[in-house]
């Protein structure tokens, strides 16, 4: 199984060999093993009770410690079994970090489905993993995701092009082969692949299971969605301000929690009253 591999760059990218260094290369090749957080969530959901929740009187965010702090959401098929994909979501980096933290993943046995991560040098890296091979792009340290700024940031994958977008700019592209597909859970603010968990705020997570173009994400990044919207499969907008779950507003209802077990545990993150608009 090989991986596709992009990060930012305000110009054309030109495709060549990964070029980071044999140390990295090997972090990245290095076979992974699914933890509990990538076993499917619904099972876990089904066995033990969550707290209820208040009904929210402001909207807000979720705010992540850097030191373990995650919320999962099951890996169900209308997020997961993608012939193409657009993963969104508002992010505020409050810490450079002393390596890649993740921002969200979808694991995989090895690698991930997709996978969104901010490198300890401030660029904003995305992939996609599949069964044929694929190429990485050169490397830039341009359009850097700013420490207590919010930024919105996509993925989009559609007939074998991964691209990555920060503030509905076209940031880097590239080829890739086929995006495989698992039913493991998403994973919000760490990751399984030799990655740290994501210390900051992140908001208004969107899956559609369509490549949206560059001009819907300008359009739609600031906007509150309904829920309903075409194309639109999983929407979270972490304004419950309380409690455990996090709530999908589509009819797909695919109701997520916050750290490793039902009820408050030392891997929750905070609710917070900040928000990107």
């Amino acid at each position: 199984m090989s991986k596709s591999f992009i990060s930012l760059s305000p110009v054309v990218l030109s495709v060549g060999a990964f070029a980071c260094g044999g140390t990295k290369a090997a972090d990245l090749d290095a076979p992974t093993t699914p933890t509990a957080d990538a076993v499917r969530l619904d099972a876990r959901l089904d066995a033990a009770p969550m707290l209820p929740d208040a009904t929210p009187a402001n909207r807000g965010s979720l705010l992540f410690d850097g030191a373990g702090d995650f919320a999962q959401i099951p890996g169900t098929a209308a997020i997961s079994t993608l012939a193409e994909v657009t993963v969104e979501a508002w992010v505020k980096p409050m810490g450079a970090g002393t390596t890649r933290t993740a921002i969200l993943e979808k694991p995989l046995t090895r690698g991930s489905q997709f996978q969104l991560y901010r490198e300890n040098d401030a660029r904003l890296f995305g992939e996609v993993w599949g069964t044929g091979s694929g190429t990485n792009p050169s490397t830039s340290n341009q359009a850097k995701l700013a420490i207590g700024t919010w930024s919105h940031i996509a993925l989009t994958y559609r007939l074998n092009t991964l691209a990555i977008y920060v503030n509905g700019t076209l940031v880097g592209s590239s080829p890739t082969a086929e995006m495989s597909t698992a039913l493991n859970d998403l994973l919000v603010g760490k990751g399984v692949d030799n990655t740290a968990s994501f210390h900051g705020a992140i908001d208004e997570l969107r899956i559609w299971n369509v490549a949206r173009t560059q001009t819907q994400l300008q359009q739609d990044r600031s906007e509150l969605l309904q829920g309903n919207e075409a194309n639109l499969v999983g929407y979270w907008t972490f304004d419950e301000g309380s409690g455990d779950q996090i709530h999908d507003k589509t009819v797909g209802n695919n109701t997520g929690r916050l750290g490793a077990d039902a009820g408050p545990d030392s891997s929750d993150p905070t609710w917070s009253t900040d928000k990107p608009f």
